[in-house]
């Protein structure tokens, strides 16, 4: 699924957020997920929908919801390294 963050992110004025609410709704998120794969049952991962054209199997989106969230703590880590430099 494609879309433009950075309007996102403007529009819900999500920089605007206090750290410990973004913190306490990613971990959220996070548990949420993590629950959903967990419950799902094995002949269901292959399953499959489309997305931008492109079918999809739901091991697909497992995937690449574990790729945005370790882009996420990349974009963390990058963010406390730079304020560690100040």
């Amino acid at each position: 699924m494609q879309y433009e963050q950075d309007a996102w992110v403007e529009n819900a004025r999500s920089n605007a957020a206090d750290i410990n609410d973004i913190v306490a709704a990613f971990e959220a998120i996070l548990q949420y997920n993590a629950l959903f794969y967990e419950r799902l049952p094995e002949q269901n991962w292959q399953r499959t929908g489309w997305n931008d054209g492109n079918e999809v199997s739901v091991a697909d989106l497992f995937q690449g919801f574990i790729r945005h969230v370790q882009n996420h703590l990349g974009q963390i880590d990058r963010t406390k390294a730079a304020f560690a430099q100040r």
